[in-house]
């Protein structure tokens, strides 16, 4: 009996070190058809020849020699490390995160989104500092590996007018960005958050919690038969090696990013080397045509 009983120990210890390395598939919001709106009525199609045949940079930018580009959200709570906090605490950081804020399974990085309140938070008098520091644009992160969207979402509940700040920031800095004449872009980097968060120390931790697979995604394990969720390396680009999000990410990635140009209108759209991968060109050309179509419109 004894036997059995360590028998059944050793499988349960592997089933769970098993667990801890193989992540739930991805959660995704449900859209009409699986896919993201179509590719409003205009000159653009999603074709690399027609945004070479009908974009034109704009004046602004050409002319343009100084903007302001912002990193601010949840991760400023810690204040630790850098902005890559949310992916440090469960890897690098872990006994600094369990020395300051406890077990990431009891204190994970959602537990940050209350204390994230931006009540000094005042937007005209940023503005009115990026036009006296001679800015002429400037681009929140509007979301970044986080996963926690600063703007007001329907398609998120992770979004700072619902949690946290209980306000859209992206929204209220636009207005007041505008207001000073500065063009107003914004920055987002969902595309990485498909693995950023994926645990390299913790071994307890709250990402797998279902009750907080919309946030968490949960971050998928890199697979190191295709390209980094980060950015392909040149090895990976000569290697023509697939970006790793599956169909259901790309969709949803793009449906949040039509979301965002369709309240905000943005003059500019950044991302991060996550969306290089020329595996992804398909779903970056349709995003490159929903936005100049809808700024034609």
């Amino acid at each position: 009996m004894k036997k059995v009983s360590v028998l059944a120990v050793m499988i349960g210890c592997y089933l769970m070190a098993f667990a801890q390395q193989s992540p739930p598939s991805r959660v995704t919001v449900d859209l009409p058809g699986g896919r993201a709106a179509e590719i409003p009525p205009g000159p653009y199609t999603d074709s690399w020849v027609s945004v070479r045949n009908n974009y034109e940079t704009p004046r602004w930018f050409t002319d343009g020699k100084f903007g302001i580009f912002i990193h601010w959200g949840v991760y400023s709570v810690p204040a630790a490390g850098s902005e890559w906090y949310p992916r440090h605490m469960y890897g690098g950081m872990l006994k600094y995160h369990t020395e300051h804020w406890g077990n990431p399974k009891e204190f994970g990085y959602k537990d940050f989104i209350p204390l994230f309140k931006a009540e000094k938070f005042n937007p005209a008098e940023w503005a009115a500092l990026f036009k006296e520091a001679g800015a002429t644009y400037v681009i929140p992160t509007a979301e970044h590996h986080d996963g926690f969207a600063l703007y007001r979402s329907k398609l998120t509940r992770w979004n700072a007018a619902e949690m946290g700040p209980t306000r859209d920031l992206i929204g209220d800095l636009a207005k007041a960005v505008r207001a000073e004449g500065l063009k107003f872009g914004v920055s987002n980097h969902r595309m990485e958050h498909w693995d950023f968060m994926h645990p390299s120390a913790a071994k307890e931790h709250d990402l797998y919690d279902p009750r907080y697979a919309d946030f968490y995604g949960p971050p998928q394990k890199p697979d190191p038969t295709k390209a980094s969720a980060m950015g392909p390396n040149e090895e990976e680009v000569m290697e023509g090696k697939e970006a790793p999000q599956d169909e259901a990410f790309l969709e949803e990635w793009l449906a949040r990013c039509q979301e965002i140009i369709d309240t905000y209108q943005p003059d500019m759209l950044w991302f991060d080397n996550g969306i290089n991968s020329r595996s992804l060109d398909p779903v970056k050309l349709r995003l490159a045509a929903y936005y100049y179509n809808r700024a034609v419109a």
